[in-house]
């Protein structure tokens, strides 16, 4: 096998496709998934996502203006923004998830996506183990 077509360079390859297929609203989308489990501080979500401040402001500012999310000054300090999901944002992220599969895997038949998940445990498997 040639090196441009190696498994590794296949699957970055894929990997970098299936993020551009997910749609602008990828971004968003790991956003109100962060923020389903609870508010958090702004910092502290930048810090989870690994972002710029610009890059988060400007997620954020697009989610507020579609009403998934609000942002407010803490109680306890307030030189720091709480963010909070909103009911509008929670419908949003569950019918990403309900078809992000179909979106991301259409080609797939039902029987190659189980096998591809289970190959891809595997190899997540051994790279948390003690082979890392």
């Amino acid at each position: 096998m040639e090196a441009k077509d190696s498994l590794t360079k296949q699957f970055f390859r894929t990997v970098r496709i299936l993020h551009a297929v997910g749609g602008p609203e990828y971004s968003q989308q790991r956003v109100l998934r962060l923020l389903a489990d609870g508010e958090m501080k702004q910092k502290d979500l930048q810090e989870q996502l690994n972002i710029k401040a610009g890059s988060l402001s400007e997620l954020l500012t697009k989610l507020s203006s579609k009403g998934c999310i609000v942002k407010e000054k803490s109680d306890a300090d307030r030189r720091v923004w709480v963010l909070k999901i909103t009911d509008e944002g929670r419908k949003k992220a569950a019918l990403f998830e309900e078809t992000k599969d179909e979106r991301l895997f259409a080609p797939l038949s039902e029987e190659e996506r189980v096998q591809m998940k289970q190959m891809l445990a595997r190899v997540l498997a051994y790279h948390t183990e003690e082979h890392v």
